[in-house]
């Protein structure tokens, strides 16, 4: 099939380049003729990316023009990944095929009725594809993906080494985009019950790789840490090179250097930190609502009672804001059960396996594109 990709551009330090990245050369691979419409990423002209022709985002009105690239090219299909709640698909419906997340537990109507024009629909996880069968919507699963020949285990003191951690700490990881208020990935939440742990384990550090200022919309970080008297247990990302997008071998390097990952996000539609983590043999501390619960092998889970339901207007769905001491039992769970020296568990690894890139494209994207092309024809 002639495929328009619409995303982020495929070298963008975003969740959704980073999968654009990863499938868009191996759907080439597969036979596919894949053109990237990059959303964000690329301006003023189209350029060739390990054979595949990106091109810019638009000036105007983003869907005439990915209407105009879908004719330029001759796409059989429309393939975009992000949320589809506030597209405008109307021009190219009938061969439109969204790969998106479905985060709002129950099911936000406003992403379920744009689902509902879609020729077929691809959902991240068995949740979203159990909304989708619960309102009567055709679908498949293809979850997102990682490398696990890059994200592994690795020899712990050289990766803490590199991010000059100490020894003898305790670290509590965050991968997390500061995005949006109230925080979307729950950062504040999470800051707090660090907070509170950290008073019974003064041996303990938190590291952030986020966005500490309001740049992208959520709150400052600084300021919240300040109140809390935790400036000296706190570490964030360098702030130039995380806007930048740091390297994969810097972000293994977190992952083997963290003790524990806690992602407790109001809403997940896929999770990928979830994944890597476990990649790299560590534990994880997450939620059970949306797509988290089916994320996690190994670590800590807060229940949904845990969590107070958020009404979100914007969307018109359902969050959870987990409560802090539920974080701070799952912290201290962690602390009690995962010693530096058993924190590699092949479960995990094992667990993590399934979400391989190779894997992904042969048990789910090759059967979803030929569903694809039936439902097509």
């Amino acid at each position: 099939m002639k495929i328009l990709w619409v995303s982020n551009a495929p070298w963008y330090p975003s969740g959704y380049g980073v999968q654009t990245g990863l499938v868009c050369p191996r759907l080439q691979q597969m036979g596919h003729d894949v053109t990237i419409a990059a959303n964000c990423g690329i301006g003023g002209a189209a350029f060739d990316w390990k054979g595949v022709t990106v091109f810019p985002q638009a000036f105007g009105n983003q869907w005439d023009m990915v209407e105009h690239y879908r004719r330029k090219v001759n796409a059989d299909i429309v393939l975009s990944f992000y949320d589809i709640w506030p597209m405008e698909p109307d021009k190219f419906a009938d061969v439109w095929v969204p790969w998106t997340p479905i985060d709002k537990e129950p099911f936000a109507q406003t992403v379920m009725d744009a689902a509902e024009k879609a020729a077929h629909v691809l959902t991240c996880s068995q949740f979203g594809q159990k909304a989708c069968e619960e309102y009567g919507t055709d679908s498949s699963y293809v979850p997102c993906a990682i490398d696990t020949s890059v994200y592994k285990p690795t020899d712990r003191a050289e990766a803490r080494k590199a991010l000059e951690f100490a020894d003898d700490v305790f670290v509590v990881g965050m991968v997390a985009d500061n995005n949006g208020y109230p925080s979307r990935k729950a950062l504040p939440q999470q800051i707090e019950a660090f907070a509170r742990f950290h008073k019974r384990h003064p041996d303990t550090l938190l590291y952030l790789h986020t966005c500490a200022g309001s740049e992208r919309g959520g709150p400052p970080l600084g300021p919240l840490i300040d109140a809390l008297g935790i400036l000296d247990c706190v570490r964030i990302a360098p702030q130039e090179e995380y806007q930048m997008g740091m390297s994969t071998e810097h972000m293994v390097n977190v992952y083997n250097a963290i003790d524990v990952l806690t992602a407790v996000s109001m809403d997940e539609g896929f999770g990928v930190p979830l994944v890597e983590a476990q990649a790299c043999g560590i534990p994880v501390i997450t939620g059970e609502w949306t797509s988290m619960g089916e994320l996690a092998e190994l670590g800590y889970t807060v229940k949904r009672e845990e969590a107070e339901p958020w009404y979100n207007p914007t969307v018109g769905g359902w969050q959870y804001m987990p409560r802090v001491d539920a974080i701070e039992c799952g912290m201290e769970d962690a602390y009690s059960n995962y010693s530096a020296d058993t924190r590699i568990g092949k479960a995990m690894v094992d667990f993590a396996a399934q979400y391989d890139i190779e894997h992904v494209m042969e048990a789910h994207w090759k059967p979803a594109l030929e569903r694809v092309e039936q439902v097509m024809t």
